[in-house]
């Protein structure tokens, strides 16, 4: 963070490699929301889709990418984290509703995935020219044999080509062969305008397995089975983490309604999700290990904060009450559970299958009627260690 007298300077990694910087002047409380403001600007994104943005930068304490804290001062953050790279945090369920900028956006951020091979499972050879030919469509236009020879996508797009590898495909093709396959299939989008192509290349994305969902790693069930924990636009999802640490079997999903309630003590975190239609309500407790394994369960208990608050529009729960927020939980949760004191709070035979499958047994813990008092009778306690929003936005993860 560059200093000048009266001023500092924050330089952002955009998405095409480039940078922007901004001064702010040092006397002044500055929100990191006021950078991220600044950047949408430079990019012309319309203020209905910025939340769908955020700056990502690494945390010095254990090395783990996190998000800048929009509520919290800007200064106070350069203390802990280190360099600043802007990119999509949220992954809209419907990309219609995006502005074209929007869109176009998102594309660089999944083709930047994809040359990392940032995706959890490899992108096939063939599936990967089909985006690069829309992704060509879209940021080089129709191709023209007269100004496209040989080695044209290095050449004009060198940012975002890279022939599949070992580290980003399930395979290996040399640069030129690479190259034949995504120019046929450019060819043939000649007169699609760049608008479509985007659209295009995103619902092929889609079908990549992993997409838009942030995982967390780390983490383990009541009994020490590892745990992948997924925060996506549907909800909250968690896997069997594999020796590697990478997700394997899908265990269950909650649909963000469905969470109403977590907290974080020290290295645990616990998740209460509610069943309307079944009457139904499941308590899950996470372990995350090492000497930041708070900070650990801390991050994914903001991660999932964030994203229920911007994919969970519904107001109410069937049965008549107003749904506990996740945001105030201390406030809510024993209201929540009052009104539905006559509901079986246990696990049905019959418990409906999440879009993925069954719930593993070792994974819940029924939450008896016993625990709805204990609830009750110890309020004040639960409150004190429940992390609302306000709280989130000042500390920084």
């Amino acid at each position: 963070m560059p200093r000048e007298s009266g001023l500092f300077k924050c330089q952002v990694v955009l998405l095409d490699n480039s940078t922007f910087t901004t001064s702010f002047e040092k006397r002044k409380e500055t929100k990191g929301k006021e950078l991220l403001r600044r950047v949408c600007i430079e990019l012309n994104i319309p203020p209905r889709d910025q939340g769908y943005f955020g700056i990502q930068s690494t945390k010095w304490e254990d090395g783990a990418l996190s998000w800048l804290e929009m509520e919290k001062d800007l200064r106070s953050q350069f203390l802990k984290l280190t360099g600043f790279q802007f990119a999509v945090r949220f992954y809209p369920r419907n990309i219609d509703l995006l502005s074209e900028i929007s869109r176009e956006l998102l594309c660089l951020q999944v083709k930047d995935s994809i040359i990392r091979g940032k995706f959890l499972k490899p992108v096939s050879i063939d599936q990967q020219a089909v985006l690069d030919s829309y992704f060509a469509q879209l940021k080089l236009g129709d191709y023209d044999s007269k100004k496209n020879s040989k080695g044209y996508l290095v050449r004009e797009n060198s940012r975002f080509f890279v022939p599949p590898n070992g580290l980003n495909s399930d395979g290996e093709i040399n640069e030129s062969d690479y190259e034949e396959i995504v120019k046929k299939m450019h060819k043939k989008l000649i007169g699609e305008s760049p608008a479509r192509a985007g659209n295009r290349f995103l619902r092929a994305a889609e079908s990549i397995p992993f997409y838009g969902i942030c995982t967390h790693h780390g983490a383990t069930d009541e009994n020490g089975n590892s745990i992948v924990i997924g925060c996506c636009n549907r909800g909250l999802i968690f896997y069997e983490g594999k020796p590697d640490g990478e997700p394997g079997k899908l265990l269950s999903e909650f649909e963000w309604h469905e969470v109403i309630g977590a907290r974080q003590h020290e290295q645990k975190l616990h998740i209460l999700s509610l069943n309307n239609k079944e009457k139904v309500g499941e308590k899950l407790t996470f372990y995350f290990h090492g000497v930041f394994g708070h900070t650990s369960a801390k991050r994914v208990l903001k991660d999932l904060i964030a994203h229920q608050r911007l994919f969970d529009q519904s107001e109410n729960l069937v049965g008549g009450y107003t749904r506990p927020r996740l945001f105030s939980i201390g406030r809510t949760i024993k209201r929540s559970l009052n009104r539905k004191r006559n509901a079986t709070f246990d696990v049905k035979s019959n418990r409906r299958q999440s879009m993925f499958g069954r719930v593993k047994s070792s994974l819940k813990r029924r939450i008896s009627g016993a625990e709805l008092n204990e609830i009750d009778e110890t309020k004040q306690s639960y409150r004190a260690s429940v992390i609302t929003v306000e709280e989130c936005l000042e500390d920084n993860v």
